[in-house]
């Protein structure tokens, strides 16, 4: 952040006087300093400056025992070489789909100025707010690979002198075909002991996600407007035979149009509680069906030893 001084004196008669300083036609009260004994002057340090904005100073000494301030000075211009950086925010995101539509918001800490944007060393586009904004829209509709790359904006004041602000930190936009590769996927194990695969995109529209093992097609689950991630649920056996070969990939269009049953019920993962359930209950059958088993053969043994 940049700093200036401002000085404010008065007749050495008066040293050690207070000084204010003031900005703007509303004599705003910016700050307040008490000059050395021996001094009969102040300096004062301003941070952030706006366009055309202007100081004023004044000082207070006493006499008889009151306190009598001084009119306000000349007022005094800064003039930056540079305004600070603007912020620069892209949505919905900096990937997106081809055919989607996105936005920077590019804002200044202060109204009054007309922001510029960049594609790159390329003019974009200008404009002005209306009434007090300290923000400003760059839009793309429609997006293509040409808009891939680097924007930045700037803003810049309304009179003359004409004063610049810095360039925004860069936001680089990248455009994702329709098939483009996931650059994100997880193995996971909920709380039910079901795995699952995750596989996540940009904001899309409506389409298909497409799991794939070492470049084969496996499974697919639908992706509803504004959807960005799918999860396939896998059997432990599938985990541990697919675990680390797995890829996704988003599409418009479904690959399998000829699968009848939903994804669920393709990739429904075991339910190890149940399965365990249902395993106890067939071995005490079995283990009752033995106990009378050799019961009987006992109890027909002892008959026909009588």
């Amino acid at each position: 952040m940049e700093k200036h001084q401002l000085q404010c004196s008065t007749e050495e008669e008066y040293a050690g006087s207070w000084f204010s300083l003031y900005v703007g036609g509303s004599q705003k009260l910016v700050a307040q300093k008490k000059a050395l004994p021996t001094e009969s002057s102040a300096t004062f340090e301003v941070h952030e400056v706006g366009p055309d904005e202007q100081f004023h100073c004044s000082y207070e000494i006493w006499e008889a025992g009151k306190a009598i301030r001084s009119p306000l000075s000349q007022p005094a211009n800064i003039t930056e070489v540079h305004y600070l950086k603007p912020s620069i925010v892209a949505s919905p995101s900096t990937e997106i789909l081809v055919g989607q539509d996105w936005t920077l918001h590019c804002l200044a800490p202060f109204s009054g100025v007309s922001f510029v944007f960049y594609q790159a060393r390329d003019f974009r586009y200008e404009v002005t707010p209306q009434g007090n904004a300290n923000m400003a829209e760059f839009s793309l509709k429609n997006v293509s690979e040409a808009d891939e790359g680097r924007y930045t904006c700037y803003y810049h004041s309304l009179t003359d002198p004409v004063i610049w602000s810095n360039a925004s930190n860069p936001v680089v936009l990248k455009v994702l075909g329709r098939s483009d590769v996931s650059r994100y996927q997880e193995v996971m194990v909920d709380s039910a002991g079901k795995h699952r695969v995750n596989c996540s995109m940009p904001t899309v529209a409506e389409g298909w996600f497409h799991l794939y093992v070492d470049g084969e097609f496996f499974a697919e689950t639908r992706a509803w407007a504004n959807g960005t991630s799918a999860s396939f649920c896998l059997t432990e056996d599938a985990l541990s035979n697919l675990k680390g070969k797995l890829s996704c990939q988003f599409g418009e269009n479904q690959l399998n149009d000829t699968i009848s049953q939903t994804q669920e019920s393709i990739l429904l993962s075991t339910d190890f509680t149940a399965a365990n359930s249902i395993r106890l209950g067939l071995g005490i059958t079995i283990l009752v069906a033995a106990v009378a088993f050799v019961a009987d053969a006992f109890w027909t043994e002892r008959h026909q030893g009588n």
